[in-house]
């Protein structure tokens, strides 16, 4: 399908119902933007009480050493293309937590440790550091928390660098204009949203972490994480 683009400038909350759905439960926009610069966005936002939505982060390796070697590096598309081979309905995927680490080439498929907290299917993948991360209880319920402090009752989660929405006030951090990816959950936990916006080309130069932010809080969140806007 052909998503909706728009060239005007952040306003407001952004309107959900112009935008197509997908899935049941998900609905996905593009936007195009000239001011303050080029910027190419595509945000998702799924519906945590639709169950037949499900959330699923890379596996805990199985020659798993914690704080070492804690799961497989592979790209976003081959996460799909694997998924989807061991008979996972996949309709979307982003980049999650950074690594370390850092070979190249990018898409080498090395052992890896994950710097913050990952949970797959209720199984630690890396224990919990200074960093917040996204939730997914096994009751479906989701969250963005600064800090976890009880890993009881988590079926998946990631982690990010840091908070860049908190309690619906953007939070800088990192002026620099690059590639970034982010999640919000929304006040009343029901929405997730998913932000990407290109980056480091000349049809979209980047945005800085308070932009991704203000952008999370413009499709509905009201929390939200700055993820690896990179390979991760």
């Amino acid at each position: 399908f052909a998503p909706p683009t728009f060239s005007v400038a952040q306003s407001g909350h952004f309107d959900w119902s112009v935008a197509p759905e997908t899935a049941p439960g998900v609905r996905y926009v593009q936007l195009a933007l000239t001011e303050p610069r080029a910027m190419d966005i595509h945000a998702m936002r799924i519906d945590s009480r639709e169950t037949r939505i499900h959330f699923y982060t890379s596996p805990r390796h199985t020659e798993w050493i914690g704080n070492l070697h804690e799961s497989r590096r592979t790209t976003t598309r081959d996460f799909v293309r694997e998924g989807r081979a061991a008979g996972l309905d996949i309709g979307a995927a982003m980049n999650g937590d950074a690594f370390e680490p850092w070979p190249r080439p990018c898409a080498e498929r090395s052992l890896t440790n994950l710097r913050g907290l990952a949970i797959s299917g209720g199984e630690l993948v890396s224990p919990p550091i200074d960093s917040p991360s996204f939730l997914v209880y096994e009751d479906g319920r989701v969250a963005v928390a600064a800090a976890v402090e009880s890993l009881a009752g988590i079926q998946t989660a990631i982690s990010g660098f840091g908070m860049v929405l908190e309690k619906g006030v953007p939070r800088g951090g990192d002026d620099r204009v690059v590639p970034r990816t982010g999640i919000g959950v929304s006040e009343d936990s029901r929405f997730v949203c998913w932000l990407a916006i290109d980056g480091r080309r000349h049809a979209s130069e980047g945005a800085t972490t308070e932009e991704v932010g203000r952008w999370l809080l413009h499709f509905g969140a009201h929390d939200g994480i700055n993820l690896d806007g990179g390979g991760s």
